[in-house]
């Protein structure tokens, strides 16, 4: 009986996706082609950010969330699912950083995908980076930075210090921990929701620690000017 109801509902679901799924947007995804950029961008980052804005994906996935009609409830499953407010779907935008050289396509759009998976779920339906959130910590510890019942109006912590650290505490009045330890190599590890207010999870074990740059032989220098006057 339970088995036939959740199929039930499923069936449901997957029909008021379809019909509502071809609902126009509410502005047209080209118009995201002039940005608020105090400099006009290079031509390289206008000409890709065109070719992204029409591509047929981005009619199934909306650019923002602020074209999607309340009642569209397909768009509003793939704008969750797959979008990316911030730097597109292809990670099209300068603010991504992402192999500004590779052409957009659909290979693009599920590499990046791969690589930022449900980026507007944790950015904007779990979390609430749309505002400014505050840090509460309940305990800090690091070399040069412990506090316990510290209050900020904008949170800035993910991890406590570049060494060994620990912070318990809130962000937006949403739970956050990590842990940084340093024994040659270096374990990072968070989960919650971090200072911009997005919900997100790290865990790497083995992280290699880059040791300070040497600097630079200011003797040796001088030697080699030496040298070269009199060659």
């Amino acid at each position: 009986m339970k088995t036939r109801l959740i199929a039930h509902i499923v069936q449901c679901l997957l029909i008021a996706i379809l019909c509502t799924g071809c609902a126009t947007y509410k502005r047209p995804t080209t118009s995201f082609l002039t940005t608020a950029e105090a400099e006009a961008p290079a031509p390289e980052i206008q000409q890709r950010r065109e070719k992204a804005l029409n591509h047929w994906l981005y009619k199934v996935i909306p650019r923002h969330r602020s074209q999607i009609r309340w009642y569209d409830l397909g768009h509003w499953v793939t704008w969750t699912l797959f979008g990316n407010d911030d730097d597109g779907i292809f990670g099209e935008e300068p603010t991504s950083g992402y192999k500004t050289r590779r052409n957009v396509s659909g290979l693009r759009a599920f590499a990046w995908t791969l690589r930022n998976p449900l980026h507007n779920l944790g950015f904007y339906v779990l979390g609430s980076a749309n505002r400014e959130n505050s840090e509460f910590a309940l305990v800090q510890l690091a070399e040069d930075n412990s506090k316990l019942l510290n209050y900020k109006a904008k949170a800035d912590t993910v991890f406590a210090g570049e060494k060994s650290s620990f912070f318990l505490g809130f962000h937006g009045w949403k739970p956050f921990l990590s842990l940084r330890l340093r024994y040659g190599r270096q374990l990072d590890f968070y989960f919650g929701w971090r200072e911009r207010g997005n919900f997100g999870m790290k865990f790497i074990p083995f992280k290699k620690v880059k040791g300070p740059k040497a600097p630079p032989n200011i003797e040796t220098s001088k030697e080699e000017q030496e040298l070269a006057q009199w060659e």
